[in-house]
């Protein structure tokens, strides 16, 4: 399909999550970074981007893209939860603890073996 039509949004858009989905976070980051810059205001492109920066452990790229993502719909609990883990894995535990009482304020299911564990974490 790519050949046929170089600039098939839809279709570069799910190749760009498959590759997330797969592991290939390098290549799903340079397809995220074309997507983003044809359309800077899709909620997905970012989170899907956040992932693989948290993956290749980029964890400020990480929260940069999931704070996008918060900015472009403050409802979106997943945002909320994927920052809570980033903020984790930068050792802020009170703005992970935020976050996760956010995302589980706005519907998310958090588990709150994880919820504990980031409220002793934030208040050592």
């Amino acid at each position: 399909a790519m050949s046929m039509r170089k600039n098939f949004t839809t279709v570069k858009q799910n190749r760009a999550y498959a590759y997330v989905n797969s592991g290939q976070y390098q290549i799903a980051i340079a397809e995220l970074n074309e997507l983003i810059a044809e359309n800077n205001t899709m909620l997905d492109y970012f989170i899907y981007r956040g992932v693989s920066f948290f993956n290749t452990g980029n964890y400020h790229a990480a929260l940069a893209d999931n704070t996008t993502a918060i900015n472009i719909n403050p409802q979106y609990n997943r945002a909320y939860y994927n920052r809570a883990v980033t903020y984790e894995a930068l050792k802020n535990y009170k703005a992970a603890l935020e976050d996760i009482l956010k995302a589980k304020s706005l519907g998310y299911p958090a588990n709150e073996a994880y919820i504990n564990k980031l409220q002793s974490l934030a208040n050592k």
